[in-house]
């Protein structure tokens, strides 16, 4: 489902708590001519990739396209390439979304819309999550996104993030930002001319390949909507607290005892992870305090393409927990993880209620690893 919100409304709940998105520049991105001038926000993930750094370490969490005081973006986390289409006089067409890894020919439908756009229209692109096309031949992906002004595909690669913001002059469409990564997130700007008189005078901005510095940080509950679980067995706590930390968390439930059968484990797998140098875990188990009353204990363990490669016995509630697991021998490999949880066997019958069934929180879990040289 599609949600279209005032920005002004966003930069309140940025300024109240939600983390905020470093931005790409584009060459065009100033204003001519006295001209009033709209901006152009765009962000794009390609599939378990990094969110774009900031500078200080922290992240970007959004999947938006802002365009002047309006912001689009996608309700859950559903990947496909979100498009946007813009009249001459920037009032919004159409905002969609086309899950091109399930139905190719989506990207028919956009080049459809993009050949009747009149001149001075704009079109915004961006990846978010998997858009390679299951046949895994592109080539009609990649000439239709070239005709649109692009310089690079996002569909070669076996993940990429990318953003395209297009211009329709009487000779086609012309990129007046580009920017794309195979390495992390992005997020691109622009700004583009509101006087559809002044709009032939538009600069064509650069592609900008995006490669970031530094370690990339792949934040496991960011793409929580990304992931694979049995319904029911994990949920999202954005606000989770303990000791009075406050941590952004997967819910994992975990039953009494193994005899429960597979209920009594739960599970979230985060499919194709392509790790890079030197890659790490880390996390803080805990357990919400209403469940702290009768808790019968549970084992926590990091499974990496089927082989549990560490775990935790996690007896105490109403901490956290550090746990800091190394990766190394999956360096430069594209992996499976696995978060689970089982139950401790026990043999008091009298076990019930909360012991019975608890959530058990996975603080901030982040994989870590360096850019391949």
């Amino acid at each position: 489902m599609r949600s279209i919100v005032p920005l002004a409304l966003v930069l309140l709940l940025l300024a109240i708590g939600l983390r905020t998105a470093v931005v790409f520049e584009s060459s065009s991105g100033s204003q001519r001519g006295g001209a009033r001038a709209t901006n152009v926000l765009v962000t794009s993930r390609g599939h378990m990739l990094p969110a774009a750094a900031l500078q200080g370490g922290d992240e970007s969490v959004l999947d938006t396209i802002a365009v002047g005081d309006l912001l689009l973006t996608q309700r859950g986390e559903t990947s496909g390439l979100r498009t946007v289409m813009l009249r001459p006089d920037l009032e919004l067409e159409f905002f969609l979304n086309f899950d091109l890894a399930r139905d190719p020919q989506g990207i028919v439908k956009i080049a459809d819309s993009a050949s009747i756009a009149p001149e001075g229209s704009v079109l915004v692109l961006a990846v978010q999550g998997d858009v390679r096309p299951a046949s895994g031949d592109s080539t009609v992906f990649d000439e239709t996104v070239r005709t649109l002004g692009a310089r690079v595909s996002p569909f070669r690669a076996e993940r990429a993030s990318w953003a395209l913001v297009s211009l329709r002059r009487a000779d086609g469409w012309h990129a007046l930002a580009e920017a794309y990564s195979e390495t992390q997130g992005i997020d691109l700007t622009t700004t583009v001319l509101a006087n559809p008189l002044e709009r032939g005078r538009e600069a064509l901005g650069e592609l900008v390949h995006v490669r970031g510095e530094g370690p990339l940080v792949l934040d496991l509950a960011g793409v929580l909507g990304w992931a694979e679980s049995d319904q029911g067995t994990q949920g999202f706590d954005r606000w989770a607290r303990l000791q009075q930390q406050t941590k952004s968390s997967i819910r994992l439930r975990r039953g009494h005892t193994s005899s429960e059968g597979d209920g009594a484990v739960g599970s979230v797998r985060f499919p194709n992870v392509r790790l890079g140098a030197a890659p790490s875990f880390s996390v803080a188990l805990g357990v919400p305090s209403y469940h702290a009353e009768g808790y019968a204990g549970a084992l926590c363990e990091l499974v990496v393409d089927g082989e549990v490669v560490g775990h935790r016995y996690l007896n105490e509630p109403e901490v956290w927990h550090p746990w800091v697991q190394d990766l190394a021998d999956f360096a430069h490999r594209t992996v499976d993880v696995e978060l689970r949880v089982r139950p401790i066997e026990r043999d008091d019958e009298d076990v019930t209620g909360a012991a019975r069934v608890a959530w058990i929180l996975w603080g901030e879990p982040v994989l870590t690893w360096t850019q391949d040289s």
